[in-house]
């Protein structure tokens, strides 16, 4: 084999492998860890405090009557970010999420300030200067289009080893196909531990597949919500549908 081959052969094999994401997230919501790092191109660069869900089924006295639902925080690696909000109205429980960055957009599960003494109901709450800090990095290394992330060098890593987490979640998932839509939570796949960050992202996609279609026909912006509203309630219209699953 001569040497021009060999080159030949080297750089067709790196064409080959995958470009790893410049930016990763790691978010450990481990009960007594509860801390998210930065990583740039693999160094270390910002670490913080955080909150995630309270690894319950949950009943929640909304405004619109009771929600039940599942407040586990969606775990996985290579979680994709799907949209990134200013403000997102949460018509669940009524008040604003600011600095809101989606990485399961089917579920409504994001990153978003919160208060970090309290677990939430599903989301990652963070102070505001590290939401801030999540949300102005997300959209420095993504293609946007409005709020919609088009493609992205960012990818999140969530961490759960709580004791117990898995069996509680798909005791609470197969629980809620009861009164559910089964593709919601995936029973089967949380309770066999094979969701994979893929499968996340593709029914992330088919929720945002109406708001891709006001944007061509209508030029608005997805998922805009008054930023006015932290605390206060709104009384539902006629044609309102309450969420199965709060984003919070």
């Amino acid at each position: 084999m001569n040497l021009i081959s060999l080159v030949l052969i080297v750089l067709f094999s790196l064409a080959d492998e995958p470009t790893p994401p410049s930016v990763r997230v790691v978010l450990d919501i481990t009960r007594g860890i509860q801390r998210g790092c930065v990583y740039l191109d693999g160094q270390e660069t910002h670490c913080f405090p955080l909150s995630g869900g309270r690894n319950l089924e949950q009943t929640y006295n909304s405004p619109h009557g009771k929600v039940r639902y599942c407040s586990f925080t969606t775990t996985g690696t290579n979680l994709i970010p799907q949209v990134v909000q200013r403000s997102r109205y949460s018509e669940a429980f009524s008040h604003g999420l600011e600095y809101f960055v989606s990485f399961d957009e089917a579920r409504g599960v994001g990153t978003h300030i919160g208060d970090i003494s309290k677990h939430s109901g599903s989301c990652i709450r963070l102070q505001k200067a590290d939401a801030k800090f999540l949300y102005d990095l997300v959209r420095e290394h993504s293609q946007m289009h409005g709020e919609r992330i088009l493609s992205t060098d960012v990818r999140y890593d969530v961490i759960d080893n709580t004791p117990g987490r898995q069996e509680a979640e798909c005791e609470c998932a197969t629980n809620y196909l009861r009164y559910a839509s089964p593709q919601k939570y995936r029973a089967e796949r949380i309770c066999n531990g094979t969701l994979t960050a893929q499968e996340i992202f593709d029914e992330g996609q088919a929720t945002l597949a109406p708001i891709d279609s006001l944007i061509e026909t209508e030029n608005v912006r997805p998922r805009a919500r008054p930023t006015n509203l932290v605390g206060k309630t709104e009384a539902p219209s006629a044609t309102f549908r309450p969420r199965a699953r709060p984003n919070n």
